[in-house]
């Protein structure tokens, strides 16, 4: 593994201090989301696979617009994140692997269900494909091409 630039070293600092903040910030995420979709507040917390299908009927018609594209990113990559969470049996963490796409992001990770723990998958990066997506909004699809995907990094 290739030693940090001091950019790097800089910017993996600064995710290890906002790290904690953010962990604790994804259940009231989800709680906010699931009030603006007249779910019971824990919804999609206590079950947040059964509730993607509700993502997909807001975005098919509602415009998103650049303030909304924002707002419904952060949510929609919590949201994601919490699904491989608890599909996969795994936890929110920082990439800390140079060499990987996913290097000094928020990710999901540590899968139990998995045979390789260093596997990651950033829901961020799902939620943007998600909403770029032009004609079908399936985000429940995405979900399971992740999973599939993760399953066959395994070695």
């Amino acid at each position: 593994m290739r030693d940090l630039t001091p950019e790097e070293t800089a910017l993996r600092d600064e995710r290890r201090a906002q790290f904690e903040d953010f962990q604790a910030e994804i259940p009231e995420v989800l709680m906010d989301l699931a009030q603006g979709l007249q779910l019971e507040r824990r919804a999609l917390l206590d079950e947040p696979a059964s509730h993607l299908g509700i993502i997909d009927a807001l975005v098919t018609v509602h415009e998103v617009d650049a303030q909304l594209r924002g707002q419904l990113l952060a949510r929609i990559g919590c949201l994601v994140g919490e699904v491989l969470v608890n599909r996969l049996d795994g936890g929110w963490l920082i990439d800390e692997t140079p060499d990987s796409p996913h290097f000094l992001r928020f990710v999901v990770g540590g899968f139990a269900r998995l045979s390789s723990p260093a596997l990651t998958a950033d829901p961020f990066a799902v939620a943007v494909a998600y909403l770029d997506q032009v004609e079908v909004k399936d985000l429940g699809a995405l979900v399971d091409a992740v999973v599939s995907e993760l399953e066959a990094a395994q070695p």
